[in-house]
C-alpha cells in the first residue's frame, strides 16, 4: 500500500468551541503551528480525544492512494500505533486567498462529517489535490 506523509507539524491549541458547542461529543479546535505560518481548524470527537486549551499536538497528513479498506486497516494497525487519534477522509476544496496581503491556500477536508480547514503558505501546497484520500494522525505531547 502506497501511503505518503505529505505534512507533519507541531501545533498548540489556541481555541476550542469558540463558536459554541454545536454537538454534544464534538469539539472544533483551532491550532497554530509552532514552526510555520500555519493555522488548523479541526472537528474532533471529544469523548475519544479530549483536548484542552494550550495542549501541544503532533499532527500529520498521509495520502492514501489505495482505498481498499482492508489495506487501509492493515496499514493503520502496523504504522500508526503511536498515535492516539486517526481519521480518514477526502479533500473537497482548495482555495487561494490573500490574508493581510499574503497569498495562502486553504485546504478543506471531510472525515465523515467532521471537518478540517488547513491554512498554509501558498507555495507549500503542491502535494494536495481535490478528491485526494487522506489519513490524519494526531497525538498530544
Amino acid at each position: 500500500m502506497d501511503n505518503n506523509l505529505i505534512y507533519r507539524d507541531l501545533f498548540k491549541v489556541i481555541g476550542k468551541d469558540f463558536d459554541g458547542k454545536k454537538y454534544e461529543k464534538t469539539s472544533r479546535i483551532l491550532m497554530q503551528s509552532f514552526f510555520n505560518d500555519v493555522e488548523l481548524w479541526l472537528d474532533i470527537h471529544s469523548y475519544y480525544f479530549p483536548i484542552t486549551f494550550s495542549d501541544m499536538i503532533i499532527f500529520g497528513i498521509n495520502i492514501i492512494s489505495d482505498s481498499n479498506l482492508t489495506n487501509v486497516y492493515n496499514f493503520v494497525d502496523k504504522e500508526f500505533n503511536n498515535f492516539k487519534y486517526l481519521m480518514s477522509g477526502v479533500i473537497f476544496s482548495i482555495q487561494t486567498v490573500k490574508i493581510t496581503n499574503i497569498k495562502k491556500k486553504i485546504i478543506h477536508a471531510s472525515f465523515g462529517g467532521l471537518l478540517m480547514k488547513l491554512i498554509l503558505p501558498y507555495n507549500s501546497t503542491k502535494l494536495f489535490g481535490i478528491g485526494m484520500h487522506i489519513l490524519i494522525s494526531i497525538s498530544k505531547i
